[in-house]
């Protein structure tokens, strides 16, 4: 699989796929803890909130699927967020 983590001058489209959650609330306090514990955010335009958690290309090859949704409850955890994380995926289009 190839991950593209540059900018797309091209394109105005997004889309991803997490072990995580969604969040109406979050403020820039949050983002900073999010980025620094290695989540991942993605933020719908026109939309209030933020979809967090762990990329599905950070699972580990020998890692289940529990164990993943674990790790990623562990990091919820370290932001003070009771979680029970999920895989979650979106996509849109901006423009």
């Amino acid at each position: 699989m190839k991950i593209r983590s540059g900018f797309v001058s091209n394109s105005s489209s997004c889309s991803f796929c997490i072990m995580g959650e969604w969040l109406e609330e979050f403020n820039e306090e949050l983002e900073s803890k999010a980025y620094k514990l290695g989540l991942d955010i993605y933020s719908p335009p026109e939309m209030d909130g933020v979809y967090i958690g762990l990329d599905i290309s950070k699972m580990g090859g020998d890692e289940t699927k529990n164990q993943f949704s674990e790790r990623a409850k562990k990091l919820f955890d370290e932001l003070g967020i009771e979680s029970n994380p999920s895989i979650l995926s979106n996509a849109w289009y901006d423009g």
